[in-house]
């Protein structure tokens, strides 16, 4: 999206932080806890509990196992926390451009990320691949 305003090399350092992703799975939930400072002084400690958690930081994206075959509410489910996630993560600097990355991530991600689907899904929200960003990817997927 040319409203991004992102270098090449900018877009493909961001690909990249997905490219090494490692990806860890658990039986039980990620445990996420926050210390809040209150107004009067107080720290609040605030504990609880995800399915997703991406360490941008380690490159790794840390995922509960389901238990069961998911059906559509889960597969959608999964997707939107998916998406947020990764949204959220890429786009924490230009935070007004996550709402329309996290769509379109969710849309992708319930179907698979299949080629032909992601290209509709781009396409229908005005959205393509720069050339360079394309050899980029190819690149990248063959490791070269």
């Amino acid at each position: 999206d040319p409203a991004l305003d992102i270098s090449a090399e900018e877009r493909h350092k961001i690909v990249s932080c997905l490219l090494d992703v490692m990806v860890l799975e658990t039986s039980e939930p990620i445990t996420v806890g926050y210390n809040v400072k209150l107004s009067s002084g107080d720290v609040l400690d605030v504990k609880g509990t995800r399915k997703l958690r991406w360490g941008r930081e380690s490159s790794k994206l840390y995922m509960q196992k389901s238990k069961r075959a998911p059906g559509y509410k889960e597969k959608l489910e999964f997707a939107t926390k998916f998406a947020d996630e990764i949204s959220q993560g890429l786009l924490f600097e230009k935070a007004e451009h996550i709402p329309l990355l996290a769509e379109v991530v969710k849309i992708c991600s319930f179907m698979d990320f299949y080629g032909t689907a992601v290209e509709h899904i781009l396409k229908s929200k005005n959205l393509q691949l720069f050339p360079e960003d394309e050899e980029f990817l190819n690149t990248a997927s063959l490791g070269l």
